[in-house]
């Protein structure tokens, strides 16, 4: 015997039984149309209760994750702070020894020792100021990149917001 309603996948269990009882009715092989699922439910509902359950046991971990990195993001703002100071230092130090380097050179004998160190003093003082403004470049770089991740987080937020409430709720 063979069982077409064992090869019927359908999304209600009373369509299932309309489906499987219209099939045993008629002599018809021929297995009814699938049976979509109801408007605005892109999700099975498997999908809906694993997710729930994992949001459910992860956002507690979540919460103090997220403070501690709010913690490690104020520390980290103010070293980038720093650094961004030192790098400024540096770049105005090493410009002002670049030319008060070459200017040196400048009044130097050819081929003599000290105007060898004053030009490798120019070279790595000019080295140091480029190197401290990519660092500068960079450090703009980051800030932006942390403002727009504080904007995708104020768009998140509420989100999560009511995630939490609604697991919060089914508890």
């Amino acid at each position: 015997m063979h069982h077409q309603g064992l090869q019927l996948i359908v999304a209600s269990s009373n369509k299932w039984r309309q489906s499987h009882f219209n099939m045993m009715k008629s002599d018809k092989a021929v297995p009814p149309p699938p049976v979509s699922n109801p408007p605005g439910s892109n999700f099975p509902t498997w999908a809906k209760w694993i997710l729930g359950s994992i949001l459910s046991i992860f956002l507690p971990f979540w919460k103090r994750k997220r403070e501690e990195l709010k913690r490690l993001e104020g520390e980290a703002e103010i070293i980038v702070e720093e650094v961004g100071h030192v790098a400024e230092v540096v770049e105005k130090v090493a410009t002002v020894a670049e030319k008060v380097s070459e200017e040196v050179a400048e009044g130097l004998p050819e081929n003599g020792k000290l105007k060898e160190t004053a030009l490798l003093i120019e070279q790595v003082s000019k080295a140091a100021a480029h190197d401290a403004k990519l660092t500068q470049d960079f450090i703009h770089k980051v800030d932006a990149l942390k403002h727009d991740i504080d904007d995708l987080k104020m768009m998140v937020d509420p989100v999560m917001e009511k995630i939490e409430q609604k697991i919060s709720r089914g508890k």
